[in-house]
């Protein structure tokens, strides 16, 4: 019952960056209405923000590993951004996107819990199913996915957060 995100081609999305053949490009979905629509979440509830990363091996020879623990958040001003002071450099999906319910604990209750428990574990798997995953990309190979990128608390370095996606060639240091 979850929509699929549409992909496009990684020249596509704002922002993206080629280096050594590597394309990244990104997009945060930041309306509601659509966080709704994929996943039946409103992630700015639960201060998150679903970001689209696509990735893809445009050299002509050269693989790629992408890890996901490599994906770093920034915020703050520009000059914080470009010295690396990560925010958070990993996603715990299954455990920051949980949702709640308070439940009147009678016969009718346990049904109704039941039912919000499987449906909780549908999202949560549709959630996990989404996220961007680490892998090797060979020449012409792409990987996509979101990446779940806790929100600062502090609402002026929302205009300042920034995604470090790394990727590292085969066969180097």
């Amino acid at each position: 019952n979850f929509a699929e995100y549409p992909a496009k081609p990684e020249k596509e999305y704002r922002g993206a960056s080629t280096i050594a053949g590597v394309t990244v490009g990104v997009e945060p979905l930041s309306d509601p209405a659509a966080q709704k629509q994929y996943f039946k979440v409103d992630f700015a509830k639960k201060n998150f923000l679903p970001v689209f990363v696509v990735v893809e091996d445009g050299s002509p020879a050269d693989d790629f590993i992408l890890k996901r623990e490599d994906i770093g958040v920034y915020a703050g001003d520009e000059e914080e951004s470009k010295s690396g002071q990560v925010v958070s450099g990993r996603s715990k999906t299954g455990e920051n996107v949980a949702l709640a319910s308070a439940i009147v604990m009678s016969p009718a209750g346990f049904i109704v819990a039941g039912i919000l428990m499987v449906r909780a574990t549908e999202i949560r798997q549709n959630i996990i199913k989404k996220e961007l995953r680490s892998s090797t990309l060979s020449p012409g190979q792409a990987n996509r996915g979101f990446v779940y990128v806790p929100l600062p608390p502090e609402p002026e370095k929302l205009k300042h957060l920034r995604l470090l996606v790394r990727v590292m060639k085969v066969g180097s240091d």
